[in-house]
């Protein structure tokens, strides 16, 4: 496994441990709905991803990367949704299963390079996916007087964060596409001239 995927890895593992953290902290906040909302996001986004790289590291065994991509995306579904009680975690646990088997299956389908942008394109969203803790726990600053330059600035310190991190993610993903790309094409070139040597 290169420097990308394991990034990709790594990303995953934090975003789910804030997931559980951020769920333990405002499950006594948030409606039931919102809960199972959550959880199916969560689980959905997370599965998807998994999919797609394993879809990729697996290329050419779909039954491998497709058993091993629902296992861990029912197993972080659960995750997702376990602080939230048990409705949201077979919420979670359904939605891990089906994206994480639809990620494999594109896995399969798209070339390693095209693979590369995608997976930063879905943990992007993954990530940005986080925000709806914010939108949907009731704000307890309401009613009462905040500071403004406390209002601008946690958020915004938080996208320039988050945006430095997927940049550099980016830049790892063209990296891998650029060295993946060189590799087919090279093998490529040897297989024509063992064709023609044979010939």
């Amino acid at each position: 496994m290169n420097l990308f995927y394991s990034y990709i890895s790594i990303s995953l593992l934090l975003i789910t441990v804030l997931i559980i953290i951020i769920s333990f902290l405002l499950k006594d906040k948030l409606l039931p709905m919102y809960k199972m909302v959550l959880a199916m996001t969560f689980a959905m986004n997370i599965g998807l991803t998994v999919g797609v790289m394993f879809g990729v590291l697996y290329q050419g065994n779909l039954f491998i990367s497709t058993v091993l991509s629902i296992f861990i995306g029912i197993t972080i579904g659960v995750l997702c949704g376990i602080c939230f009680g048990i409705v949201s975690s077979i919420e979670g646990a359904m939605a891990g299963l089906m994206g994480s088997m639809m990620g494999a299956m594109l896995g399969e389908m798209i070339s390693v390079p095209q693979a590369s942008t995608m997976l930063m394109i879905l943990l992007t969203f993954l990530a940005c996916s986080l925000l709806l803790f914010f939108v949907l726990s009731p704000n307890e600053s309401e009613g009462r007087k905040t500071n403004k330059i406390s209002l601008l600035l946690t958020p915004s310190l938080v996208i320039i964060g988050l945006g430095s991190y997927l940049l550099f993610g980016f830049e790892l993903s063209k990296d891998n596409a650029r060295t993946e790309y060189h590799s087919e094409h090279h093998h490529e070139g040897h297989h024509h001239d063992h064709l023609q040597r044979n010939h």
